[in-house]
């Protein structure tokens, strides 16, 4: 059962923004992952010698949201956001729609990961 503890909920969850009525997005951390069209590079941290390194429990970092993340970071889901820049609904097929939902997914989870894990972990143990 998805609860707002181990999920990921939109701010226009429960109340309604600029005539639309609420989008009641929700998922679970591990659900909201990159667009399948993202492309994008993602920079692996590595010494000298090109050895990347990474934290065992930042493995999928900007790969999925955490749960709890929206009580840290500001979250609007990808509908609501394509809505507020385009003035309606994505349409799922269209090219240029896709590439849009494309961006504000990655810009989303980039900005989700702003936050280290184990900031997101204790914030969550405190609420």
């Amino acid at each position: 059962m998805r609860t707002a503890m181990n999920a990921l909920c939109c701010a226009n969850f429960s109340s309604s923004r600029d005539g639309w009525a609420p989008c009641k997005s929700i998922w679970c951390g591990g659900c909201y992952t990159p667009h399948p069209f993202d492309k994008f590079h993602q920079h692996q941290p590595a010494d000298e010698s090109g050895f990347v390194w990474r934290k065992p429990m930042d493995a999928n970092k900007f790969r999925v949201a955490r749960p709890g993340d929206h009580f840290i970071t500001p979250f609007q889901c990808d509908k609501c956001i394509g809505r507020k820049l385009v003035g309606r609904t994505l349409v799922q097929g269209n090219r240029k729609d896709e590439l849009l939902a494309c961006c504000i997914r990655r810009a989303n989870l980039d900005a989700l990961w702003g936050r280290e894990t184990s900031t997101v972990l204790a914030n969550n143990r405190h609420l």
